[in-house]
């Protein structure tokens, strides 16, 4: 088995400067402690041993926010990741809302920046 030799928080790091280059602060600012900026990206979820497709909403450097039609359990370990080009990341699952056709999902990462 590989490990992995990229660090998970460099890796993040860089997803949210991409966010901030291409997106804007989100509307919850003030009930946030961590700033976070959109970011619409198809990524993977792990889940299980298993892969699910999901949309990101938003990245900060508190967590990170998607979009699922699985309902996650909360206070789950979950890892989450772009593509097979970048590692996985671990999160925990902080919430999960039920919205129209989907599941509004609050990652909190593994790691403090």
């Amino acid at each position: 088995m590989a490990t992995q030799s990229v660090d998970p928080k460099s890796v993040v790091a860089e997803w949210i400067k991409e966010a901030a280059i291409i997106g804007h602060s989100d509307v919850y600012e003030a009930k946030r402690t961590n700033k976070r900026f959109e970011w619409h990206q198809q990524m993977e979820l792990l889940v299980d041993g298993e892969t699910q497709y999901v949309s990101c909403r938003d990245i900060g450097t508190g967590g990170i926010g998607i979009s699922t039609r699985a309902r996650l359990k909360e206070h789950s370990t979950v890892m989450i990741r772009r593509d097979s080009r970048d590692p996985w990341i671990p999160c925990r699952v902080a919430h999960c809302t039920q919205s129209i056709g989907k599941n509004a999902v609050g990652l909190q990462l593994d790691f403090v920046f």
